[in-house]
């Protein structure tokens, strides 16, 4: 409940939607599947750069929570750097994954855009404690403040409505796909 409360209704039932999903594709029970996947024929707002297809609800989120990020690391100012920076590989690889995954209809992408947004505002939770114990310039104030705006529009974007329209669509795909591969090798 708690978690529902900090992702958003929107988001975590969309969560949870895709998990029953995935679970009925690994349990073989694709006529109940098209049955839940057949209204979500909506395509969602695509732009086609060269030959890639980028999503600008993912696309979004992605540069939201890495700048996030960044905010939040030079607000440190260099205290704790090395720290910082492979937080931060480590943050870029997971949402390198998490944008990957949104395209193919995983739920492990939503799972991987709530662990980066929660490792976030627990950091910005403590660096709001941090100038109670050491100082703290005003530069360091206003990149967290921009940290904070920045996550608030994340969670905003996760519970939007085109992000869901995005998964719903890909994961019809993906059903859609293993039912007809399902067929295929049945006869």
């Amino acid at each position: 409940m708690i978690l529902e409360n900090i992702l958003g209704a929107n988001f975590t039932a969309l969560l949870r939607w895709s998990e029953q999903i995935e679970d009925g594709i690994a349990r073989r029970k694709l006529a109940q599947l098209k049955a839940q996947t057949q209204q979500f024929e909506e395509m969602p707002k695509a732009r086609f750069i060269g030959v890639s297809t980028y999503y600008s609800s993912v696309v979004a989120l992605f540069y939201m929570l890495l700048l996030s990020y960044l905010s939040l690391a030079v607000a440190l100012q260099g205290r704790f750097a090395g720290l910082f920076f492979a937080g931060g590989c480590l943050i870029f690889t997971l949402l390198i994954v998490a944008m990957s995954n949104v395209t193919k209809g995983r739920s492990l992408a939503l799972k991987l855009f709530v662990v980066i947004a929660l490792l976030q505002a627990g950091s910005l939770l403590i660096l709001a404690i941090w100038p109670l114990y050491l100082s703290f310039s005003l530069l360091s104030a206003i990149l967290w403040a921009v940290g904070v705006l920045l996550l608030w529009q994340a969670r905003r974007i996760m519970n939007g409505e085109e992000l869901a329209k995005l998964m719903r669509w890909r994961i019809r795909l993906r059903v859609m796909h293993y039912r007809r591969r399902a067929l295929t090798k049945g006869k």
